[in-house]
């Protein structure tokens, strides 16, 4: 079962005030605006969602090289350059969020970077008091995974030992230094698992958002129809397994 990440029951550290929200001159990666639109101006159809951010956007004046739909109610803007990158993000001062109907902000891929701690087996209070270097950390908290249980026919949450940390943006190290320098810890990029739709089962959206008219059947990929004893068709690949299968190679 692939890791996510659960509830924590312990935190490293209170995630940091967010500070002014604008690209530094020393960015050297995509400069890359996240658009969302308020949830008060959103339909049920992304695609007219997508026709009104757009719209919006166009009235900024800040013209971008490159608009990509990225979520249900949210568009990427790519830009040339930070100083059109950072006059866009700045037609959020003196708004409250809730007031606009489009806010601006950093790409999350870009904003924060996530990794994986995977050799550590004592508590997070351990951990904290053993970094060299937490200026640098948003957060960090301890992970969990889903397992079946076959005495109870249900999924439960488990604690796993790894631990999710969260940097400021541009930050990405390969390790982390203990005990003053003595030894470090390493640590390995952080892959969210991809989202499945429970209705059609294909994947990059969830059952809340599916355009599809009817579920269809896990077993067999037809049109939902109760218990299903058909030979095992995966909708996505056509293999000889459920669709939910972790295993299957789309």
């Amino acid at each position: 079962m692939l890791e996510r990440q659960g509830t924590a029951r312990e935190s490293l550290q209170q995630p940091k005030e967010k500070e002014d929200n604008r690209f530094e001159a020393s960015h050297r990666e995509d400069i890359i605006i996240t658009a969302k639109l308020n949830s008060k101006k959103c339909t049920t159809k992304g695609d007219i969602n997508f026709l009104r951010i757009i719209d919006k956007v166009m009235e900024t004046k800040v013209k971008s090289m490159k608009v990509v739909k990225s979520g249900f109610n949210s568009i990427d803007l790519y830009y040339d350059s930070i100083i059109k990158a950072n006059k866009c993000l700045d037609l959020n001062k003196g708004i409250l969020r809730e007031e606009q109907d489009i806010w601006f902000d950093i790409m999350e891929r870009i904003a924060r970077r996530k990794e994986v701690i995977s050799d550590w087996d004592m508590s997070l209070l351990k951990l904290s008091e053993a970094l060299d270097d937490k200026n640098k950390i948003i957060s960090a908290e301890k992970m969990r995974k889903q397992i079946f249980n076959g005495e109870t026919k249900t999924f439960e949450w488990i604690d796993i030992k790894n631990i999710l940390v969260t940097f400021e943006r541009n930050e990405l190290p390969e390790k982390l230094s203990l005990y003053e320098g003595l030894t470090a810890i390493r640590v390995r990029p952080y892959i969210p698992a991809v989202k499945q739709c429970f209705k059609c089962y294909k994947y990059g959206h969830i059952k809340q958002y599916c355009k599809k008219e009817y579920n269809l059947c896990v077993v067999c990929g037809r049109e939902s129809h109760g218990n299903c004893e058909n030979e095992y068709k995966c909708i996505n690949c056509g293999g000889k397994h459920k669709t939910n299968f972790k295993g299957c190679p789309i």
